[in-house]
């Protein structure tokens, strides 16, 4: 049976776990094909995946995510893009009748895939990697959604207050290639052993909702008491910029390291002190869960599920959103405290190892949720 991944294929947390996920795909055994609608460097290396029995894209570029939808005098009318999405899912829908389908996100981008599926009565799965509020269409459509991946019990109960029926609902926790991050404790740069400087870590797609100002605003407050501390902002993204002119105006241009996209997060990893998500929004955030692998201490915002993976004073520590105040004293804490951040670093390994979080739980999981029926 094959299976068709859709996708947008745009940097971000998903389309890096798809990619993880496909790396993985037994191709033999379910051929696997990708649907991309857009064309940039990560949907490239999703299409270049070898094994793939179909590599398709429509070919857009360094744009924001296209929307199937626009309001009109007070009605609503699909845009160009859902007309385009549409025939070209119909398409290969006819080309591959018994292929499964299988969209990496929230529902909203890929109506126009899940109007051609229900046409065509075909089986759905709907992998939930972020937590949203559904429209109205969108609750009109996830009828004829077979099944639902959400990314952890929290997530879960959000969804079926969204409508989603319950039984429809399978939780399967993102993984995380642990041997890939787990580091000796000789290679391992504490915050009392550091030679040069204390260094925080940030990793993920610069946009507003990931919250990397809010970092840059408490990293102003640690720097007026502690000397040689360094934030790694390690990605790319549209608010770059913007974050980029917020260091400068703070006097932190020296500070606030902006690495770009990088290939050699582990690395990174093994190098930083401390871990910090300052998320408005997330699903099961990868960075935290790769943190915590690598024997980080992490401060994160409370988010949907994330009690799930982070044990609030025992792994790290959880605070609210937008509040740099509270991050900057917990990073103090940790600074003031090695003997603390290396005892959460080490509980934060113990609890990624947990059987929930591997790999091949999280394949078995998938396959189950993909084929039993």
């Amino acid at each position: 049976m094959r299976v068709i991944y859709f996708e947008a294929g745009c940097a971000g947390g998903s389309v890096n776990r798809l990619f993880k996920l496909l790396d993985k795909w037994d191709h033999k055994k379910y051929p696997a094909g990708v649907f991309s609608f857009y064309n940039e460097r990560m949907a490239s290396r999703l299409l270049g995946i070898k094994g793939l029995s179909l590599s398709q894209t429509f070919g857009f570029v360094n744009m924001p995510l296209p929307d199937p939808l626009v309001r009109r005098y007070g009605l609503i009318f699909p845009t160009f893009f859902a007309f385009r999405y549409f025939f070209f899912s119909l398409i290969t829908l006819l080309r591959y009748r018994k292929a499964l389908i299988y969209i990496n996100n929230t529902p909203y981008s890929h109506i126009p895939l899940i109007v051609a599926a229900s046409l065509l009565k075909r089986r759905v799965l709907c992998h939930l990697r972020d937590t949203v509020s559904f429209t109205k269409i969108e609750k009109k459509l996830i009828k004829n959604i077979s099944v639902f991946i959400a990314l952890s019990e929290a997530a879960k109960i959000h969804y079926i207050a969204q409508g989603i029926d319950a039984d429809k609902i399978r939780v399967i926790y993102d993984s995380v290639d642990i041997d890939s991050l787990l580091t000796p404790v000789t290679n391992r740069r504490t915050i009392e052993a550091a030679e040069k400087c204390t260094k925080i870590v940030v990793v993920g797609t610069l946009t507003q909702r990931k919250g990397q100002d809010v970092c840059i605003k408490a990293l102003k407050r640690v720097v007026e008491k502690h000397k040689n501390v360094l934030l790694l902002l390690v990605g790319d993204g549209q608010f770059r910029p913007e974050l980029e002119n917020m260091a400068r105006e703070n006097g932190l241009s020296e500070e606030v390291v902006f690495t770009g996209h990088s290939e050699r997060i582990p690395e990174i990893l093994h190098t930083s002190n401390i871990g910090v998500l300052a998320s408005r929004r997330e699903g099961m955030p990868n960075s935290v869960m790769e943190y915590m692998a690598a024997g980080l201490p992490v401060v994160v915002t409370e988010l949907s599920g994330i009690r799930e993976l982070v044990v609030d004073k025992v792994t790290g520590f959880i605070i609210r959103q937008d509040s740099d105040e509270e991050l900057a004293d917990r990073l103090m804490e940790l600074i003031e405290h090695p003997d603390i951040a290396v005892s959460m670093g080490e509980e934060g390994k113990k609890r990624i190892r947990l059987n929930r979080f591997s790999p091949e739980t999280e394949m078995e999981g998938i396959v189950a949720a993909l084929f039993d029926h």
